[in-house]
């Protein structure tokens, strides 16, 4: 049976250039009204993702090879209220219009959560909040 999920896989210091050239791709950069930045940006940051308890990076893997796509960051993994929330989710051009990667990374997003959080609910409309 193929594997039609989309994995999400903790950032990793290896993954800076990966990160680095998604950075400055000029359709992303654009889309997202952002410049230029440095391999030694994307080191920092995923060194940082690695030692943050309230900030976490992922990868975002999508089928049919799992090869990174994305990424997404999200913080709020420590807050007091135990409520995450995405930080940024950047697609490659490449991937854009499929609509699978995002919306498993979004799911993946809610299984990151404790149960607690994504079984949250707006009081007054009963909506899931993430």
């Amino acid at each position: 049976m193929p594997d039609t999920e989309v994995r999400l896989r903790p950032i990793t210091a290896a993954d800076a250039p990966f990160l680095c050239a998604l950075a400055n791709d000029s359709v992303l950069m654009e889309a997202l009204c952002e410049g230029p930045t440095s391999l030694a940006v994307w080191e920092a940051a995923s060194a940082a993702w690695s030692a943050d308890a309230d900030e976490a990076g992922f990868l975002i893997l999508p089928p049919p090879r799992h090869q990174p796509a994305g990424w997404i960051a999200i913080n709020g993994l420590g807050s007091p209220d135990r409520v995450a929330w995405i930080k940024m989710l950047a697609l490659h051009p490449t991937a854009w219009g499929s609509g699978a990667p995002a919306r498993q990374a979004l799911a993946g997003h809610a299984r990151l959560c404790s149960p607690e959080t994504v079984d949250r609910r707006d009081q007054r409309t009963g909506a899931h909040l993430l």
